[in-house]
């Protein structure tokens, strides 16, 4: 059975429409597919404003530790480190009672109280 030049062209018509309409599901699927993901995302914890720990260390270029701030649950301190990696000031508050001591050579140069 062979199809007719009238019959041919009503064929490919046909399917012309059908490929049209499946590009149209398609690209509703995928802008479907964009929306419940944007919805998601938007949708996520956002991230916390507060950085948690007991002990930072500020380290230069090198690497090396020139700042550290530590806790436990009687001392907090501030320690700032010399270019050979010993105290040169240190900010501490023990058990309630606050300090500063200033190093030279590793040796207390000031302290108070």
């Amino acid at each position: 059975m062979e199809l007719g030049t009238s019959e041919w062209t009503a064929v490919m018509k046909r399917l012309e429409k059908v490929e049209k309409q499946n590009r149209r599901f398609k690209q509703i699927g995928a802008l479907a597919l964009i929306l419940a993901g944007s919805v998601l995302l938007m949708g996520q914890a956002s991230p916390q404003r507060t950085v948690e720990a007991t002990r930072f260390v500020l380290k230069d270029a090198n690497g090396k530790s020139r700042a550290e701030w530590i806790t436990s649950p009687s001392v907090a301190a501030l320690i700032f480190d010399n270019d050979a990696g010993y105290a040169s000031l240190v900010l501490q508050v023990d058990n309630g009672n606050p300090s500063i001591v200033l190093y030279k050579d590793r040796k207390v140069l000031w302290k108070a109280p």
